[in-house]
């Protein structure tokens, strides 16, 4: 048996004791060391607003990181001691699971060498193409921040260049803080973010933005395009809600791109004209951690919070009351 945070019911979580994974000939059995709490998707689970993650009670947590301690008879690109991500719990006949990383273990599996035995089913799975190896000597806190890092970076792969494009991004968190950075980088000509927590403004100029706009002020749109010297040419939506980004479109200009990033909850549809973005976190995050090691990232400025799992319960309530900017659970 292992521990684990366990969704017993909508808005409900505790603690308790569920069975160890079983592992496969191309599995490996995962020590959790971390995970991130996701503060959209996580409490969309939490409150049931994501049918796909099945009924309750359910496991919780996607932004896992283990160290791997045993391996499947098959398995040939994961080795004992060394640290991976993404690691879940499948669901069971009496369990269902959202990924399941909140558990003191977990599995990884080898697609690649299912493929080179003949069965390619897993290499574009969501799950197994996201496990990889972590670079040596890399924090777990870090090694778990470079998933929700890298997810945000991996969008920008699939749009058009930004460079001298003005770009609107709605949210504070870290996927909206994340998307300004990256179109920054990437040359954006103005950079404006939207949100309602003035620490949180605060924190987007410091990380990227030219501008931060209050969304609780009657003129924001105004103030918004002001900001951005003109209409927007792309717009990110990183909060997943479908009202807000109907509020958005007025605010693009013609011909211009509106990504929508955050995943809303069931019962709402996003706009036709918004498109879906495109996220394969494995593409970029060797890219993320590389940034990390030479300095050019600094991961301090993205994690706030650190708990024990025996506070799990305590993390998510500070969660909840909205203190939290990047919390993680430790094993």
């Amino acid at each position: 048996m292992m521990r684990a945070l366990i969704v017993t019911e909508p808005g409900k979580i505790e603690i308790g004791q569920v069975p160890r994974p079983e592992v496969g000939p191309y599995q490996a059995l995962v020590r959790t060391t971390c995970c991130g709490i996701c503060n959209s998707t996580d409490w969309k689970i939490i409150h049931g607003q994501m049918a796909w993650a099945g009924d309750f009670p359910l496991l919780l947590g996607h932004e896992s990181v283990g160290v791997v301690e045993q391996v499947g008879n098959r398995v040939q690109h994961f080795k004992v001691g060394e640290q991976v991500t993404r690691v879940i719990n499948p669901r069971t006949a009496t369990m269902g699971s959202a990924w399941g990383g909140f558990a003191e273990f977990g599995i990884v599996t080898d697609a690649r060498a299912m493929a080179d035995d003949g069965d390619p089913s897993l290499l574009e799975d969501y799950n197994a193409a996201r496990q990889q190896v972590v670079p040596a000597q890399v924090t777990p806190i870090k090694a778990a921040l470079a998933i929700s890092l890298a997810e945000t970076a991996s969008v920008l792969d699939a749009i058009p260049c930004l460079a001298g494009r003005r770009v609107l991004v709605a949210g504070t968190g870290v996927a909206g803080l994340a998307l300004a950075l990256w179109s920054k980088m990437a040359g954006a000509r103005r950079v404006v973010v939207l949100g309602r927590r003035a620490a949180r403004l605060k924190q987007a100029r410091h990380l990227a933005a030219d501008a931060a706009v209050d969304t609780a002020l009657d003129d924001w749109e105004n103030q918004a395009i002001q900001a951005l010297d003109g209409p927007a040419e792309v717009i990110f939506e990183a909060i997943g809600d479908a009202a807000f980004a109907t509020r958005l479109l007025p605010l693009l200009a013609s011909g211009g791109a509106a990504i929508a990033y955050g995943a809303p909850p069931d019962g709402q549809t996003f706009d036709p004209r918004w498109q879906g973005a495109q996220v394969k976190e494995q593409d970029r995050y060797n890219w993320v951690i590389d940034l990390m090691r030479r300095n050019l990232l600094d991961s301090q400025e993205w994690i706030s919070h650190r708990w024990p799992f025996d506070d799990a319960i305590e993390a998510f309530e500070a969660a909840r009351r909205g203190g939290v900017f990047k919390g993680f659970i430790e094993f």
